[in-house]
């Protein structure tokens, strides 16, 4: 009795033998000529939705805080211990001190 494995090709028979094929060495890939043109329009409006989208990302600044301050510093109002305490402390938790 013979035995055959899947497709005709029995395993224990060592005189059958696959042979691997290979890619045919003439296959020649062409160019693309696939192109796409993008309008000064479209450029534009690109531009302007990136601008939108970082000045959004941009803080409101509290103009009468920042004179505020700035009268202060002028001043010498910061010039004492506590706010030089503060200061270091707050610069110290920035960096991760």
């Amino acid at each position: 009795m013979e035995i055959r494995g899947i497709g005709g090709i029995n395993p224990l028979d060592k005189s059958q033998s696959i042979k691997a094929t290979q890619a045919p060495s003439t296959i020649k890939s062409t160019p693309s000529s696939d192109s796409l043109k993008v309008s000064d329009n479209a450029r534009f409006l690109e531009d302007e939705a990136f601008i939108k989208e970082v000045l959004a990302r941009i803080p409101d600044i509290d103009q009468e805080k920042v004179d505020r301050v700035k009268n202060k510093l002028q001043n010498g109002d910061y010039n004492n211990k506590e706010s030089l305490d503060a200061l270091t402390e707050k610069l110290a938790k920035v960096l991760g001190l």
